[in-house]
């Protein structure tokens, strides 16, 4: 009976990584990866071009483990406090994701993240916690088509510079 019910959990738990995994090489992911430097503050207009049909989100992602302490417990708080309204973290930016002229999304990250992407050496979620991506948006992109992120940041966001942070379009399903 032992060996039976050892199995089944060797097999449900085969299915539920196999289901939380990330597929396909890198660039099919992130069709955008760029760590934020001061000279981004006033400013940033870049093209990405996803590989895939699908939605796909805009993120902040933190290299784990943060070195300076604000900036990681800042990003643990805003961690913890996805979804509640009272306290919103100071990452203070905007954008807009344009497909040629026509607006694909905008908005402002004052509403605080809406998700978290947290990736172990092994992998999302298994293993040492080697990146925290902080979810602000999600939005539909075509396969093969150019979409253009125009990023602006607040002066707050500057502080946040040194967790070195990196501006991600990721697959987010």
């Amino acid at each position: 009976m032992y060996r039976r019910h050892a199995a089944a959990v060797v097999l449900v738990a085969f299915a539920v990584s196999a289901c939380i995994e990330p597929t396909g090489p890198p660039a099919d992911r992130f069709p955008l990866k760029r760590e934020l430097v001061p000279q981004d503050v006033s400013g940033l207009r870049v093209s990405f071009t996803p590989l895939t049909s699908s939605q796909y989100a805009i993120a902040l992602d933190f290299p784990q483990p943060v070195e300076d302490r604000e900036i990681s417990e800042l990003v643990d708080r805003a961690v913890s406090d996805i979804g509640i309204a009272s306290y919103v973290a100071p990452f203070a930016f905007s954008w807009r994701v344009l497909d040629g002229d026509a607006l694909v999304s905008s908005g402002t990250s004052t509403g605080g993240a809406i998700g978290v992407i947290d990736t172990g050496t092994y992998g999302l979620g298994g293993g040492p916690l080697k990146s925290r991506a902080l979810v602000f948006t999600q939005f539909p992109a075509q396969a093969n088509r150019t979409y253009t992120l125009e990023f602006r940041a607040g002066p707050s966001l500057t502080a946040i510079l040194r967790g070195k942070p990196v501006l991600e379009v990721v697959k987010y399903h």
